[in-house]
């Protein structure tokens, strides 16, 4: 059995796009701990977040189910 291979972390706005949410319902989300999400970069404003693929489908998954 071969490893999986690790997919690229998304960004706000793919994680939108595959939700049909506003980049800034995602950060809202993010923020209120309802979307998992990992911090690239400590702001003093903003934060750069991103997403694992497999949270976000996680997410969908519970969504649907």
């Amino acid at each position: 059995m071969t490893p999986q291979a690790e997919r690229p972390l998304l960004t706000t706005a793919e994680v939108a796009r595959m939700l049909g949410l506003s980049t800034i319902t995602v950060y809202r989300q993010a923020k209120m701990g309802l979307l998992p999400h990992v911090v690239v970069i400590k702001g003093e404003r903003r934060d750069v977040i991103r997403f694992r693929y497999e949270d976000i489908e996680a997410y969908i998954n519970e969504r649907l189910a």
